[in-house]
């Protein structure tokens, strides 16, 4: 907590401090009442807690790194602190046991309710989800990032922030992810040997598909060599009952609501045609009535380590696999073989 605003550049007075409201600590394996103190600037009207400051009537939250990696407790707002522990707890359960937030929640709270005097108060399985996802992320980025502030979602309730925040962050997660799992110098489990990052598998799974945005004219032309790819919109179709979605996601709706109809439409003077590249496929015309992704391709090391993934949204040609290998080599190095599993219809 900072005893003095980093916010006013003429603030050298020290700030006054107050207490939160009521809060509860969850170590590892007990549940206790705590105090939960912070300083407030009356000039700028931010609030400075132990992990963040924020203010209440941008709606803003940040994250500071010294607050974040100097410490063992952490408190994202609400009546919850959690120790770090309890964290790393669920971690080695995930990775285990395979548990569930339900399972892990379940299973604290059934062991340690009588060994509280607060038996009314219970491990909440949505806080406790969202303040695992939001310190493993943050862990993430301040510690393979130079970054020295990070906002977060003033309220994580708030779906269109959440989503906001996971954007805006996710090509650095990917990014790390990739480089960390294709590094084999950082990792090695009982399978690996040291040539099990000689040979690189690419395989596609279908069955995961799921419902997405049906708006078409989305490709990544960052890639010279193979002009505009296909790659669909990854957004949820809207839920909102007051406006017909056509399909859309929120986004796209707002665009063709602009624009009309034709924003909804892949150019085909963009597209590769059928003498530049006789592998193509076009699945817009093919698959009109389609509504679910292609699954998604996964590439892994013959010691079984998945090092990278990429959503088929509406495309699953071959230039779709050549677009995601170019962006792993943008990331890491690729080994000097390549297998792609190829089922028959």
């Amino acid at each position: 907590m900072s005893k003095k605003c980093i916010v006013c550049s003429n603030n050298d007075n020290v700030l006054p401090v107050y207490e939160s409201s009521k809060t509860f600590i969850f170590p590892e394996n007990s549940l206790e009442q705590c105090i939960t103190l912070y300083s407030h600037c009356k000039t700028c009207k931010w609030s400075y807690y132990p992990n963040s400051y924020s203010h209440d009537t941008v709606k803003k939250h940040y994250i500071r790194r010294e607050q974040f990696l100097n410490t063992d407790v952490f408190y994202f707002g609400g009546e919850c602190v959690y120790f770090h522990r309890i964290f790393l707890s669920f971690s080695i359960a995930l990775m285990t046991m395979r548990a569930s937030f339900h399972g892990f929640v379940k299973y604290f709270n059934d062991i340690f309710i009588n060994k509280t005097i607060f038996p009314e108060k219970k491990l909440d399985e949505k806080n406790f989800q969202i303040s695992w996802i939001v310190y493993c992320i943050l862990k993430l980025l301040l510690q393979r990032s130079n970054e020295e502030v990070i906002e977060i979602p003033y309220a994580f309730y708030d779906k269109d922030e959440s989503n906001a925040f996971f954007h805006r962050h996710k090509s650095q997660l990917y990014s790390v992810f990739v480089k960390y799992w294709s590094n084999q110098a950082m990792h090695k489990t009982s399978h690996c040997t040291t040539s099990c990052t000689d040979i690189l598998i690419v395989d596609g799974h279908q069955k995961t598909a799921r419902t997405t945005c049906k708006f078409n004219n989305c490709y990544d032309n960052t890639i010279d060599e193979l002009g505009p790819v296909l790659v669909g919109c990854p957004r949820s179709v809207s839920k909102n009952s007051e406006i017909k979605s056509n399909a859309l996601c929120e986004k796209h709706l707002e665009i063709v609501g602009k624009r009309g109809i034709s924003a909804i439409e892949f150019d085909a003077s963009d597209d590769v045609t059928d003498e530049t590249c006789n592998v193509k496929r076009n699945e817009l015309s093919d698959n009109e009535t389609r509504s679910t992704t292609y699954g998604f391709l996964v590439f892994f090391y013959s010691c079984g380590i998945a090092a990278g993934s990429d959503e088929s949204i509406q495309s699953e040609s071959l230039r779709r696999v050549l677009r995601h290998l170019i962006r792993i080599g943008r990331m890491s190095k690729l080994p000097l073989e390549l297998y792609m599993i190829q089922r028959v219809r």
